[in-house]
């Protein structure tokens, strides 16, 4: 399968960045920062998007079309290498939910969420209340870096008829 971004380039973009938090991705092993960036990108993966592949036959949901005034154009074409291409924003999203998994993926709150914990008190005056999922706005994401950077793209339900 393809890969959005690979680990040198993952790497590239948390040396490029401003974060507080890239102790989780410089710590880690290479095994590991393999596995979050395949486990962002399964995530990224299962996003219902807006339009349609960009061509059957790809392995990854972008590149895309997507309909503007009932007529589908490309998402995001890159003029100089006249073909349709990743945005950045894809790339950058599947950086930050890595990155967030490294952080946060096998914590004990991250453990309850996982398995459908809705509310746990912390103590008598103080609770924490998770949605059903655990993931933001039920998009299997756990980054809200990686939501913000994608949410003008995700699409809505789909009738079935």
């Amino acid at each position: 399968m393809t890969d959005y971004i690979s680990v040198g380039d993952a790497t590239t973009y948390f040396g490029a960045t401003l974060h507080l938090y890239t102790d989780a991705w410089t710590d880690a092993s290479a095994n590991d920062k393999a596995a979050a960036l395949n486990m962002a990108q399964q995530k990224i993966e299962s996003i219902r998007w807006k339009g349609r592949k960009y061509s059957e036959d790809q392995d990854l949901q972008w590149p895309r079309y997507v309909k503007v005034k009932n007529v589908w154009k490309i998402a995001i074409y890159d003029d100089t290498a006249e073909a349709a291409i990743v945005p950045q924003f894809i790339t950058d999203a599947v950086c930050e939910e890595a990155l967030e998994i490294l952080r946060t993926g096998n914590s004990q709150r991250r453990r309850m969420q996982n398995a459908g914990v809705s509310e746990f008190w912390l103590s008598s005056e103080l609770k924490e209340k998770y949605n059903s999922t655990g993931s933001i706005k039920d998009t299997g994401l756990i980054s809200w870096e990686a939501y913000n950077l994608v949410k003008n793209w995700i699409g809505g339900p789909v009738a079935i008829r």
